[in-house]
């Protein structure tokens, strides 16, 4: 206790609850090399999240998740904040299981460094290969693969689910709700963007049906393998606010978008864990996919990636 109460007090809270919609629990856990997991949509309530009202099409995507240093505190909360509540009525009543009952050498992992859209850092490339190589002494099989995804259809469904087709209305209309004042350089970017969105109720239908095809087209995928690892970003963690020397690509939202959100259209778990260090010094995190309602396949084999590379690692300056 005191020991967790002084790594509290040195480097942030023990724990942390985020909302992932197309990376918001994953990829600050990338960039803080710590622990996050994103569960499988309808696992744990969004009861208590703000805006309150921030459904709509984001309830297609949506997961509330904890974050932590280390797996170990992920595995311990989850079973604590998950199942209904008796308020959010979009929560499932799942039986979890217990990642240390897994048996990696059953498993069939497929892992990915590039997706064939977006094309990550070689500092990232080299993390997940060193991740793969890692675990293919302990799991059944590992074979480099990946989900075929149109470059076209992640912007369809980037625009369907965070821009709506209405030119931004939405996204003002909650500004306003919350009083926004002042807008940050990376989120008037997407303004822009989605000023420039505009689709008829027909289109919206139409890429609706988009996303359940893409759905039946991952599970079709991942019946050949039990778990994904693949980058949670292609880049690590950038400059805030962003620096005009930087190339505006690189800080392009939606080339992430593309390692992010088709894991939250099919709702599987993710975890993101650290597995190494880019040229900078800065964290690297791999993000580890299972199926649905298999928290505890993606945990177990993210704790043993955690047991390998050492996982989150204190700032420089902290001594103990």
């Amino acid at each position: 206790m005191v020991v967790s109460l002084l790594l509290s007090l040195l480097a942030g809270a023990a724990l942390g609850i985020g909302s992932d919609s197309g990376g918001s629990i994953r990829q600050p856990a990338h960039n803080c090399g710590i622990a996050g997991l994103k569960p499988t949509r309808g696992l744990i309530p969004a009861t208590g999240a703000f805006p309150i009202d921030g459904s709509g099409t984001f309830s297609l995507v949506a997961s509330q998740g904890p974050m932590a240093r280390f797996i170990e505190d992920l595995i311990y909360v989850l079973p604590i904040i998950a199942g209904p509540d008796g308020h959010d009525l979009n929560t499932f009543p799942a039986i979890l299981q217990d990642p240390a009952t897994v048996h990696l050498k059953s498993l069939r992992i497929a892992y990915y460094t590039g997706n064939g859209v977006a094309k990550p850092t070689e500092d990232i490339e080299e993390t997940i290969r060193n991740a793969a190589l890692a675990l293919s002494e302990y799991v059944g099989n590992i074979k480099e693969d990946y989900p075929q995804i149109s470059k076209d259809t992640h912007i369809a469904l980037e625009e369907l689910i965070f821009y709506c087709g209405d030119k931004g209305k939405w996204l003002l209309d909650r500004m306003q709700q919350m009083q926004v004042k002042e807008v940050a350089p990376p989120f008037q970017a997407i303004l822009d963007r989605a000023n420039q969105c505009e689709f008829s109720a027909n289109e919206f239908h139409h890429r609706l049906l988009m996303l359940d095809q893409l759905k039946y087209a991952m599970a079709n995928f991942m019946d050949a393998y039990d778990v994904i690892i693949c980058p949670a970003a292609t880049t690590p963690a950038n400059f805030y606010p962003p620096k005009p020397s930087i190339s505006s690509t690189k800080l392009d939202l939606a080339l992430d978008l593309t390692y992010n959100l088709p894991y939250n259209i099919t709702g599987w778990p993710a975890v993101v864990v650290r597995c190494g260090t880019s040229k900078e010094g800065l964290p690297i995190g791999v993000q580890v996919i299972a199926k649905a309602w298999r928290e505890d396949i993606a945990l177990a084999v993210a704790k043993k990636l955690e047991d390998i590379f050492g996982g989150w690692k204190p700032p420089h300056m902290m001594t103990f």
